[in-house]
């Protein structure tokens, strides 16, 4: 018995060992994969700080980090950055890697990240920058082609002291807001979920036409969404939503269909003071 024991130790330690040391000789090696698979999808340059795997902090998940992550635009939008971030975490069910129903990622966190989108006078967009794909030699009839087994599921997405940056030059429309957090959950590979959302923003600005609409505004967003994934249909359920003093509460629905979004949603407020509208008004 107390050999039987002392094998189960030593089976143990050896796994143990393993989970720590086998990302630590792994890690740069798949940093230069990482990099060089995600600079042949883009049309812009991809570079990261650190790439960190860990089987040991969410055990039984297994956690991968990415610090100092960067995309920097080519061509017209050489030099600007349109996506930075301090740190981005995923947190994977390890045992989902075994199955053929998809990946489960139970969370997702973007720390500080910064969001530069920009559309030229021409509509050129500098977030346009996903190389096309390649078309197939020869095309497989739909009937004739494999369903493919992968399945993403995310249950807990956040976003903390994120930057937005926005800028049209064919409408001369600008709007900005920093910090803004994002706590987003729910079961997003089902059919039918509810999504509980919040989301704060603050010192929003909003120009539109050379005309400053809003100046250092805040935001709040409380809501309850009852989710048709399938249909990519979104029903407000409980909700409430602040813009500066003013208090609403929506209802209605909105539905994405192709590259077009249908809705139907109301705001209603209980009272509103000519004190609350005026704290909308730009100096």
């Amino acid at each position: 018995m107390k050999k039987i024991v002392k094998i189960v130790a030593i089976v143990v330690a050896v796994v143990l060992v393993a989970a720590f040391v086998a990302p630590m000789l792994l890690r740069g090696k798949i940093a230069q994969i990482v990099k060089r698979e995600a600079n042949e999808m883009f049309d812009a340059r991809v570079d990261f700080e650190k790439l960190d795997i860990s089987l040991l902090r969410h055990f039984p998940n297994a956690s991968v980090e990415l610090k100092g992550l960067t995309l920097v635009g080519v061509d017209r939008f050489e030099g600007d950055t349109i996506v930075a971030a301090r740190r981005i975490s995923v947190v994977v069910n390890l045992m989902s890697l075994f199955g053929d129903s998809g990946f489960e990622v139970t969370k997702v966190i973007l720390a500080s990240p910064a969001v530069h989108a920009h559309k030229l006078a021409d509509g050129a967009v500098s977030w346009d920058v996903m190389k096309p794909a390649e078309a197939p030699a020869e095309e497989v009839p739909a009937e004739e082609s494999a369903p493919s087994s992968f399945r993403l599921s995310v249950r807990d997405f956040r976003i903390s002291d994120a930057a937005i940056r926005y800028e049209d030059d064919s409408t001369n429309m600008r709007f900005s807001t920093a910090p803004l957090s994002l706590r987003l959950r729910g079961n997003m590979s089902a059919d039918r979920t509810d999504l509980d959302l919040r989301l704060t923003a603050a010192a929003m600005r909003f120009v539109s036409g050379g005309i400053p609409l809003l100046s250092d505004a805040e935001a709040e967003l409380d809501a309850v969404i009852a989710a048709d994934l399938k249909n990519n249909r979104f029903t407000f359920s409980r909700n409430r939503l602040r813009l500066n003093a003013i208090e609403l509460t929506l209802d209605g629905w909105a539905e994405m269909k192709d590259d077009a979004v249908a809705m139907d949603i109301t705001a209603g407020c209980d009272k509103v003071q000519f004190k609350d509208v005026l704290s909308l008004v730009p100096a």
